[in-house]
């Protein structure tokens, strides 16, 4: 590939592969479906930054109170040692790893092209935060490749696959979240999800989990940590066990209820 040496260079990526140091033990998990290797850009160590980690995923279309929760719980969860992992995408993506980044863990987004045309594009800042504050973006496609429906999906399984569990707060019925949280179920590892208004077609896909006893109930950092299977590191700062502000998330749901009730466009 024309070009390849140099785009690598330029933006501090490497190509890692099974065996190196820096190979996460757990993509092991995968067997058959495990990535020959992994593209990563920034300076951090892949494997200790996911040797504990929480995946937070959910919609693109996320509402104010999804995003608040979302950005809560990361924010809790990083400040409690824990390295937050997501897709990078709008919505609940952005609000985990913008949390994460305010707090003292660093993040990794798992990305469905390559990573010197990191899409969505609007979130190229973000994606230079985290490359440059510690943490990595990942992608199994090299460079000048771009991102596709079924690479969305086939990223799914390595969020799922470097998390100790999988947080969904948002998503419709037929979310992308669901295949993160059908290859975290496949895999052994927990399922939290984040009840909503029940007025709010982004709540319907966290209920339906809930409902049907696939995942437990979490509302904040600390109920997470809670999820079976979880290692517990040393409180890094504030917010690790401090619950998220209840009331706010509540009078943002109650706003949801007038407009979806009017009907939700997904």
């Amino acid at each position: 590939m024309r070009g390849l040496p140099e785009t690598v260079n330029g933006m501090r990526m490497r190509y890692i592969t099974p065996g190196v140091d820096e190979w996460p033990a757990q993509l092991g998990d995968l067997s058959g479906s495990a990535p020959a290797g992994l593209w990563v850009r920034g300076e951090a160590n892949l494997a200790e930054l996911c040797g504990r980690s929480v995946a937070i995923v959910g919609a693109r279309a996320s509402t104010p109170y999804g995003e608040h929760v979302a950005f809560e719980m990361a924010e809790g969860l990083s400040c409690g040692g824990f390295t937050v992992v997501s897709g990078g995408a709008v919505g609940i993506d952005s609000a985990a790893h913008n949390a994460a980044l305010s707090g003292p863990t660093p993040t990794v987004a798992v990305l469905a092209g390559g990573l010197d045309r990191c899409h969505p594009a609007v979130n190229d800042p973000l994606f230079s935060r985290i490359a440059d504050g510690g943490g990595l973006l990942v992608s199994e496609y090299p460079p000048g490749e771009h991102p596709t429906r079924e690479r969305f999906l086939q990223r799914n399984r390595l969020i799922a696959a470097l998390s100790q569990a999988t947080v969904v707060v948002e998503g419709a019925d037929r979310s992308g979240a669901r295949s993160t949280v059908e290859w975290a179920t496949m895999l052994g590892r927990p399922v939290g999800a984040t009840p909503g208004s029940v007025y709010s077609a982004m709540s319907r896909l966290p209920h339906q989990l809930i409902r049907e006893g696939k995942a437990t109930l979490v509302a904040n950092a600390a109920d997470v940590k809670e999820l079976p299977g979880l290692a517990s590191p040393p409180d890094l700062g504030r917010a690790a066990d401090e619950p998220i502000n209840v009331g706010v998330a509540h009078e943002q749901a109650q706003e949801l209820a007038p407009a979806a009730a009017g009907g939700v466009k997904i």
